[in-house]
């Protein structure tokens, strides 16, 4: 699953899927795709106010730097 082509299929509460999609991609190889899912999960996240989740995907974002 590509992250620009098909965000719109996981459901906006189940954040730790987009965890889970950045971690696949990453472990694939491929740091834009998975820093493109941390994102997704990180907007969507604030979008819900979850600040708990906000948070993890900030700091996975920053250990890709």
């Amino acid at each position: 699953m590509n992250a620009n082509q098909n965000s719109g299929i996981l459901s906006i509460e189940d954040l730790n899927r987009y965890v889970e999609k950045g971690n696949e991609a990453i472990e694939g190889g491929n740091v834009d795709e998975c820093i493109k899912w941390y994102t997704l999960g990180l907007s969507k996240a604030r979008a819900l106010k979850n600040s708990v989740k906000a948070r993890e995907f900030s700091h996975l974002l920053i250990t890709l730097l």
